[in-house]
């Protein structure tokens, strides 16, 4: 009789550690779920929508990928601080790098999406800084909204 109630206390017990198991688990998950992930802020203001994840700034321009490429190229090389190492345009997407006055080099990669627009990605030295590759991007922005004027020939 002593045993069967302690095989009966030992049952229940095993369920009991077994539910606490699931729950310390299913909130194992929630924390992990909630709280892991890249340090992100978004910052949407109009037209000029971008978000600054890891380092990098991304953003989605509605021009096509020539256009894009073209105004960032413009872009870079009318900037007084940086000068131009290597840039590369193929059909679905184009690389330039440049070397700012600081020595860092910076990165613009764009990338043809399905909408015809292009993806715009700009990385500033190893970690990434925020404020130039924001002021890159809307020198950008402004040179795609820049109409081109014929110069006069004389």
């Amino acid at each position: 009789m002593i045993q069967a109630e302690k095989q009966k206390n030992v049952v229940k017990g095993s369920r009991c550690s077994q539910l606490l198991h699931v729950l310390l688990l299913l909130v194992l998950f929630a924390t992990l779920t909630f709280t892991s992930g890249c340090t992100e802020m978004a910052i949407l203001a109009g037209e000029k929508a971008y978000a600054h994840l890891r380092g990098d700034l991304l953003g989605i321009v509605p021009e096509k990928l020539d256009k894009v490429y073209a105004a960032s190229l413009e872009a870079a090389t009318h900037l007084d601080h940086y000068q131009v190492l290597d840039h590369k345009l193929t059909a679905i997407n184009g690389t330039i790098t440049v070397l700012d006055r600081d020595a860092e080099k910076t990165t613009i990669e764009l990338t043809r999406t399905e909408t015809d627009g292009t993806q715009v990605q700009i990385r500033i030295g190893a970690f990434g800084d925020k404020i130039k590759s924001v002021y890159l991007y809307d020198s950008i922005r402004q040179q795609l909204n820049t109409p081109k004027v014929a110069r006069a020939p004389f």
